[in-house]
């Protein structure tokens, strides 16, 4: 009976060990546009990170960045990350739903021209509904990242 103990003690130890292996990745989100919808669902998209304490994490010293697309931080050229480039409509009737385009690529100062283009994906969100936009969008990434792994492993191992 004492021998089962440890050995169930072992298992628990030994999941918590693969749980806190998993690898975090981490996930820019930038917002071009100036419409109110697109702002909103970026910051959305962050918060669900955030909120979601997965593999996707949002580093450190980006987490208040908005700015236009195409530009590389200083801060963090170093380390390869997935970069989210949601580009909305600039004129949008208030109370009606926009156009969200969403680029899914893995960035890195070894990769030229801006990253490796993964994914697109194009969600109709309003002001009402941006959470689950953003949920939808996280789900998307979380697609984007597997198939990553599973087709691109050079570099997914760099991430």
């Amino acid at each position: 009976m004492n021998a089962f103990r440890y050995l169930v003690l072992y298992v628990l130890l030994l999941q918590a060990g693969i749980c806190f292996a998993q690898k975090k990745i981490p996930v820019e989100v930038a917002h071009a546009g100036n419409d109110s919808v697109g702002y909103t669902v970026a910051e959305e998209l962050r918060a669900a990170i955030r909120a979601a304490q997965g593999a996707l994490v949002m580093p450190q010293a980006l987490e208040a960045s908005d700015y236009p697309a195409g530009l590389r931080l200083t801060m963090e050229l170093g380390r390869p990350r997935i970069r989210l480039q949601l580009v909305g409509a600039n004129t949008v009737p208030p109370g009606s739903e926009t156009p969200i385009a969403v680029n899914i690529v893995y960035d890195s100062a070894d990769v030229p021209l801006g990253g490796a283009y993964i994914r697109s994906v194009v969600e109709m969100c309003g002001v009402d509904n941006a959470s689950s936009c953003a949920a939808r969008i996280l789900a998307a990434t979380n697609r984007s990242v597997e198939w990553l792994r599973e087709n691109w492993p050079s570099l997914w191992k760099t991430l």
